[in-house]
C-alpha cells in the first residue's frame, strides 16, 4: 500500500519512545524540585511583618511545605543572618 510495514512502524515508536525517556531524565535531574522547608524572617511578636508571616504560613500550610516563622529584630538583623549563612534564602 504505501510502503509502511511492521519494522517502519516499531523503529517510529522505539525513537519516540527514547525522546519521551531523555525528555523526562532531562526534567527530573535538570529542573529543581521545590524545597520542602522554607523559613520566612519577620519581625517581634504581634507587629506587622510577624502577622504577614503568619498569614504566608496559613495559605501555604495546604500544600506540603513546611514554614518556619524565625522573630528578628529587624532588617539588620535579616540581612546579618542572610549573609552568615544563618537564614536560608529560599
Amino acid at each position: 500500500m504505501l510502503g509502511i510495514t511492521r519494522w517502519h512502524v516499531f523503529k517510529v515508536v522505539a525513537a519516540m519512545l527514547c525522546i519521551a525517556g531523555l525528555t523526562w531524565l532531562g526534567m527530573e535531574y535538570l529542573i529543581p524540585a521545590l524545597p520542602s522547608q522554607i523559613t520566612i524572617a519577620t519581625s517581634p511578636k504581634d507587629e506587622h511583618y510577624h502577622v504577614l508571616g503568619t498569614r504566608y504560613q496559613g495559605i501555604i500550610a495546604g500544600s506540603e511545605v513546611e514554614v518556619e516563622l524565625r522573630e528578628t529584630e529587624g532588617a539588620k538583623e535579616n540581612l546579618r543572618l542572610l549573609n552568615d549563612g544563618l537564614l536560608p534564602e529560599s
